[in-house]
């Protein structure tokens, strides 16, 4: 009866009443029962429930249960439900009917309901252990599928040849199925297994154990891999091996990380204490010879060590929970700190140079490198910051960059003093120089290695002979021919530095006399092939040497020297940098005021 209980049975009934008996004795058995009386009920019952057998008591009337039978039969063909018909022995056109209504049992009447409860019960079950075989099937199925996409699966006969492997194993080991199907599985073994480890996988799985364990084995192309095994003997009836599977999975990464930490921390002899030890000497040396700092998600500083407080003023107790950017520097650029945090919360190491500011606000320069730590599922947990203070070495760079200006000042300055010229007419240009170049849209930067180079635009003029650098009067064509040498004598005098500076003076020198329109020297170079720096200083020796006193003229007034510039436009000097020179003629002329020979009274 407990079976009963899940089992439900529709009867069909052309009227209500008409066999009490048969639904008295299904309620005393303990079915579950649905009585329809036409077609549209009966669909309804095997529309809503799980039917597993139908019971159909006809009366004389063909016609009236036709359709119904009809339906029955369609749905008997598509969800396999026993139906027992029960008949009229003299109706013969319905029995005749019925003989030819496939999958059904018929009863003629009368029956025993003895008889009839055994043959609904017979059929009940035969078609609960049907369904409950089909849905034991399916989910075997899905249990093969389930393994066979998580695992690397193979099969083989009693004699060890193989029958069957899935996708992951040709994947894994290189090889295409047709390749491997008929071989034994010494195809992917790996020389370093021994022998005798697979004698004894052998001999367990022929005494039909299950065998456990790692191997290490071979692909195609001779790489290696290795699988954590399973090997399942499978049996028939009789207890005869009838076939291995193999279920194996993946366990190369973790085999290959237990051979580098093997390799590189000695595991054979060291102990765990001596691997902690040398962890310990490591934390030492990199606490003790960098400045290290290490934060929360949020950015708040959870740790500092002593370099760090004797670089930048702060003990523990005064950062430990405060936000790095107590340390930033006002001039530090907010794109370098987006970048910066850009790339840390992608997980990825930030490396830069970035400008801090200690306890007593003095500057400091700190080679910064910021670390994610994850942990073992690739969550980031911490930021490690880990710096060197770089300081000094800004500093002296800062000061080798002087050097060099006053350097090449007072070389450039040489060079003016022996043509007789002041110190002041390199100031001026130099200046002039600057100012147009950040007018026509230079980044400050490189107008400022302008300004340091534009003192050397005359350097060549070291070697010059006196009789031609000093001459008083015109230069005949020979000596003018001297003259114009010292363009590419101060070229070669600079060229062959890597400095920036230097380099950017040997191009102002070589390139200062160069004409727009080409016809200037030494090469007639024209228009952008003139390089900018030559293009802004020309324009800026031009204007000052014009307005100076020289051994061989006087100074220009104001409105001659402008009216020469436009005349020469698109001639001598770009027509872009006349415009810009003559729009903001006043702040030129503030230039020449302030840098203005002592004797000058113009």
């Amino acid at each position: 009866m407990q079976q009963n209980d899940q089992s439900t049975i529709m009867v069909y009934q052309q009227s209500q009443g008409d066999n009490d008996t048969l639904i008295q004795a299904l309620e005393e058995l303990g079915y579950h029962y649905g009585i329809v009386t036409t077609l549209d009920e009966g669909k309804k019952q095997l529309n809503q429930n799980e039917i597993e057998l139908i019971v159909v008591d006809t009366d004389k009337q063909k016609d009236s249960i036709n359709n119904f039978l009809d339906y029955i039969r369609d749905e008997y063909n598509h969800k396999m439900i026993p139906v027992i018909i029960l008949a009229e022995y003299d109706n013969k056109e319905l029995l005749i009917s019925l003989t030819k209504l496939k999958g059904t049992i018929l009863q003629i009447k009368p029956i025993l309901l003895e008889t009839l409860l055994q043959n609904i019960n017979h059929w009940s079950n035969h078609h609960h252990n049907k369904q409950k075989h089909i849905k034991d099937q399916h989910l075997l199925e899905e249990y093969k599928e389930t393994i066979d996409a998580s695992n690397i699966v193979s099969k083989a006969d009693k004699y060890g040849f193989i029958t069957y492997v899935n996708e992951q194993f040709c994947t894994i080991s290189g090889y295409r199925a047709d390749e491997l199907l008929g071989k034994p599985h010494n195809i992917v073994r790996h020389p370093d297994m021994p022998s005798d480890a697979f004698q004894e996988m052998w001999d367990t799985i022929t005494s039909k154990q299950i065998w456990r364990g790692k191997v290490k084995n071979r692909t195609k192309s001779g790489g290696v891999y290795y699988v954590d095994t399973t090997i399942k003997p499978i049996v028939d009836k009789q207890g005869y091996i009838v076939e291995f599977i193999g279920i194996r999975k993946d366990i190369t990464e973790e085999e290959n990380f237990k051979d580098q930490l093997q390799s590189e921390l000695n595991m054979t002899s060291d102990t765990l204490q001596e691997m902690m030890k040398r962890s310990r000497e490591y934390h030492k040396a990199m606490d003790e010879s960098t400045i290290l700092t290490r934060a929360d998600l949020n950015g708040k500083i959870t740790y500092i060590n002593q370099e760090f407080t004797d670089a930048l003023g702060y003990t523990s107790d005064e950062i430990v929970g405060k936000d790095h950017r107590v340390l930033k520097h006002p001039d530090t650029p907010k794109v370098i700190i987006k970048n910066l945090w850009d790339t840390i919360l992608s997980g990825h190491t930030w490396k830069g140079m970035i400008q801090n500011i200690n306890k007593q606000g003095e500057t400091v320069w700190l080679d910064t490198v910021i670390v994610p730590i994850k942990n073992m599922k690739e969550e980031v947990v911490e930021y490690l910051t880990i710096r060197h203070n770089m300081s000094d070495v800004v500093h002296l760079h800062e000061e080798i960059e002087t050097t060099q200006g006053e350097l090449i000042y007072t070389l450039g300055a040489a060079a003016e003093t022996r043509s007789r010229e002041t110190g002041n007419h390199i100031r001026r240009v130099a200046h002039y120089s600057k100012l147009l170049a950040l007018l026509y849209g230079l980044e400050r930067k490189e107008a400022e290695i302008l300004f340091q180079a534009s003192p050397m635009h005359d350097i060549g003029k070291l070697a010059i002979p006196d009789h031609v650098l000093k001459k008083p009067g015109k230069l005949d064509d020979e000596e003018w021919m001297v003259m114009r040498t010292h363009s590419e004598l101060g070229y070669k005098i600079l060229n062959t530095s890597t400095r920036p500076i230097l380099q950017a003076s040997a191009i102002v020198a070589h390139e200062h006399h160069e004409k727009w329109d080409g016809s200037g020297y030494p090469r007639g170079l024209q228009g952008d092939a003139i390089h900018i720096y030559g293009r802004i200083c020309a324009i800026a020796d031009v204007f000052d040497a014009l307005g100076s006193d020289r051994v061989y003229k006087k100074a220009w007034e104001l409105d001659e020297i402008v009216q020469l510039l436009k005349n020469e436009k698109g001639r001598h000097f770009d027509p872009q940098l006349v415009d810009l020179f003559i729009n903001n003629l006043d702040k030129f002329l503030t230039i020449k005021e302030e840098f203005k020979d002592v004797d000058d009274d113009s």
